[in-house]
């Protein structure tokens, strides 16, 4: 874990050029609303990206991400909390995304948490999917099936 000022203590590995990145599009995101979201590990960056505005007086009006893994501590978690999120987690049988279990939380080696709950997907793979085959759920990751299922939640709840 490394510490951003500001922020907190978040994953090294998902950090690595975010600053930068911050540096060049932070001009464009000031003067309008901006979204921060991502699948995977663009899901952690997008949740560290989602830091950095805060911390620079531009929050995103949401943070939207997909197969999320955990990528910071408590304090960080609480900072990039104040805004609005969703965590999407695909869920089938019992079994879910496996990305959004890691890292493993092992206090004080690895204190990585997820900043919001996940709302949890429940639905079968698609048949085109074609992650079908690979071993440890690696089908629930999938981003097509994550629109998808998110377009079926929009859809249960009445809102289309």
């Amino acid at each position: 874990m490394e510490d951003v000022p500001g922020i907190g203590r978040v994953s090294g590995g998902f950090n690595i050029g975010l600053e930068e990145a911050w540096a060049n599009i932070r001009g464009i995101l000031s003067s309008c609303p901006w979204v921060s979201c991502g699948h995977s590990r663009g899901a952690a960056q997008a949740t560290l990206m989602t830091g950095y505005g805060i911390r620079s007086g531009h929050p995103p009006l949401y943070r939207v991400v997909f197969g999320e893994p955990k990528s910071c501590d408590e304090q960080a978690a609480k900072l990039i909390g104040t805004v609005r999120g969703f965590s999407f987690c695909n869920e089938w049988a019992g079994d879910i995304d496996p990305i959004t279990g890691v890292p493993a939380y092992i206090f004080p080696l690895f204190p990585y948490i997820r900043v919001t709950p996940v709302t949890i997907l429940n639905a079968e793979p698609s048949p085109t999917n074609p992650w079908l085959d690979y071993p440890d759920h690696a089908a629930l990751h999938y981003m097509p099936d994550y629109l998808r299922n998110v377009g079926l939640l929009i859809e249960k709840a009445g809102l289309l």
